[in-house]
């Protein structure tokens, strides 16, 4: 097993410090989910990792044969590139290998031979990652992976990554798919980096836990620094008590209050008092959505009540955006009508108009141009200051925002603009996990009428009370949650991630050499994998049974420590069979027996 070990390594931007004589040791075998405040330098820290920028001082010092694979946010490519050749040229593979990692992530042969330059942002991140994994690399670089994709993509994404072999250091908002995927958690903060050996929600847990831990130790102190005072003050001057007096001083001197670091501004959410009335929000007859005339899905008769947070799903290029944007009123309908209800007075955030934001105006300056007269300066500024923009913040520059400031900005210009209806597009990009979890939260008190697009599974368990599906064509009220939808991907989902090795090998043509060599090595993969997987099975089965002699030796000797462990290795003993099922019947299916 290699590592890759960041030894006092100190990383500035200017007059901020980043990193400060950082020391952490990351194992190559590990999944690790990197959590963080916007700025805080997570993608700082991956391309130091990556090499791409040298540290101030320290180094960065991976072991010798480790092959690491990263996912750049900008991709290089020509304009006359097909998807395919984009992949073979990235990757250094073949094409036979692209077709192999490309069914995976539901890239099919039409896609592979279209323009790469065409391609959607989601369906662009698919082909990344297709490039990526067929370099077949010991440890993975992912910075923010999951924006954009929608969310059977996002579903497939996770399963796929789940077997991957390797490791990999992910930095995502979405929690969801980090407790999925990793098993260790990096959290970057106060200049330093701390590695936990749990997901993230059992780092969160541990943050607390350790924060009340600390109040409560804190309180302890102060209630012995008042005994101690009052004793001192009461027989400092007695001759008789003098050296107790003096030992208590001791005492005294020596209790310190304990202290974490400074946390960072929270969200505040904070919209305005309305009166939530019953009756319909939105109705629409016959609605069908499109552009310029032509139909991208409908028709839909509904009618959504007053208060609903309504989550929008459905696959890319399929019409979720054109659906919001329709009943936001900036695109007409191609057939039927909507209407809103009584007083309602829609806030707008769309996907991607924060790219919009430029120039030298401030964020001061934005904000007073793009709300209401009557909305006040103080207003403004508590506004903004709930989104983490107090003091001097509100002076900087549009053209030096990031882009999780950006949407920041945005949310503050629909709150000001004090709605009864907010239109999200998306509204989770680019923002890191804490903020997600306060939006999540501020939408779950609003009063008002929600539509939201999102593909965050946590963002939208929280927030949602009824779905809406856009898919095929069609826009229809989906009768279960969010669960019930993904579970009905599944049979598609099935498909879409089973390793493609059948239909490539059967185009091949078993009579020729190439493909019997072709055949011969995806054979030799297959049952590497099988071995490594048995392996696994081998060392979690003892561990199970290890797990199960504890609480039959002891019934009442319950641990709640073991309780959870037993129940993660079943749940990995399980995952393990179900792979071990797959790979085998993929190795039955070459109709090659099975020996070296």
């Amino acid at each position: 097993m290699g590592v890759i070990s960041l030894q006092s390594l100190t990383y500035g931007m200017g007059a901020r410090t980043l990193f400060d004589s950082v020391s952490v040791t990351l194992p190559c075998d590990q999944k690790i989910g990197v959590m963080g405040r916007n700025g805080a330098g997570k993608t700082t820290l991956l391309r130091l990792i990556q090499q791409e920028i040298t540290p101030d001082s320290g180094r960065v010092v991976i072991s010798r044969g480790v092959k690491l694979g990263i996912m750049t946010q900008h991709e290089s490519y020509q304009p006359t590139d097909c998807v395919g050749d984009w992949i073979e040229r990235s990757a250094k593979v073949s094409s036979w290998d692209v077709a192999k990692w490309a069914s995976p992530m539901g890239l099919r042969d039409a896609q592979l031979k279209g323009s790469f330059e065409a391609l959607s942002g989601g369906v662009r991140m698919r082909a990344k990652c297709v490039a990526l994994l067929a370099q077949q690399p010991d440890f993975i670089l992912l910075d923010e992976p999951t924006n954009f994709l929608d969310l059977p993509t996002l579903v497939a994404f996770g399963r796929l990554l789940s077997s991957y072999e390797g490791g990999m250091l992910l930095v995502s908002h979405d929690r969801a798919i980090l407790n999925q995927l990793c098993t260790h958690t990096l959290e970057v903060a106060h200049g330093q980096v701390t590695l936990y050996p749990g997901p993230v929600d059992d780092y969160v847990a541990f943050q607390a836990q350790q924060r009340d831990v600390v109040a409560a130790t804190n309180r302890n102190i102060e209630r012995k620094q008042v005994q101690l005072e009052r004793f001192i003050s009461r027989f400092r001057a007695k001759a008789s008590k003098a050296s107790q007096a003096q030992s208590k001083i001791k005492q005294l001197s020596k209790l310190q209050a304990i202290t974490l670091p400074q946390e960072g501004r929270t969200v505040r959410l904070s919209f305005p008092a309305m009166t939530v009335t019953k009756g319909t929000a939105l109705r629409m007859e016959g609605l069908t959505i499109g552009y310029d005339g032509v139909p991208v899905a409908g028709p839909l008769t509904w009618g959504i009540e007053r208060g609903e947070r309504v989550a929008i799903v459905g696959g890319n290029g399929q019409g979720k955006t054109t659906f919001l944007k329709t009943v936001a009123a900036s695109l007409s309908p191609v057939a039927g009508s909507f209407t809103w209800g009584h007083g309602a007075k829609c806030g707008y955030f769309a996907q991607h108009v924060y790219q919009a934001l430029t120039g030298d105006d401030t964020i001061l300056d934005y904000l007073m141009a793009h709300v209401s007269s009557d909305v006040s300066l103080q207003q403004i500024m508590d506004t903004a200051g709930g989104l983490l923009f107090s003091g001097d913040d509100v002076l900087k520059p549009l053209s030096v925002l990031s882009g999780g400031e950006k949407a920041r900005v945005i949310l503050a210009r629909v709150i000001l603009d004090h709605p009864t209806v907010l239109l999200l597009d998306e509204p989770t990009n680019h923002l890191d996990v804490e903020t997600v979890e306060w939006l999540a939260q501020g939408l779950t008190a609003y009063r008002g009428t929600v539509l939201f697009i999102s593909h965050d599974q946590r963002f939208i368990h929280t927030v949602a009370t009824q779905l809406c599906v856009v898919d095929q064509g069609q826009i229809r009220p989906y009768p279960g949650d969010l669960d019930g939808y993904i579970a009905s991907l599944t049979p598609a989902l099935e498909q879409s991630i089973r390793p493609a090795v059948m239909p490539v090998i059967s185009a091949m043509g078993k009579g020729d050499a190439s493909g019997k060599q072709q055949v011969a090595s995806v054979r030799r993969t297959l049952l590497k994998h099988i071995a490594s997987i048995e392996k696994k099975m081998t060392t979690l089965s003892q561990k199970k049974e290890q797990l199960t002699r504890f609480f039959m030796t002891d019934p009442l000797g319950y641990s709640d420590q073991k309780a959870q462990e037993l129940a993660q290795v079943t749940a990995q003993l399980e995952a393990l069979d179900a792979q071990w099922d797959d790979h085998t019947t993929q190795l039955m299916a070459l109709d090659v027996p099975p020996h070296p």
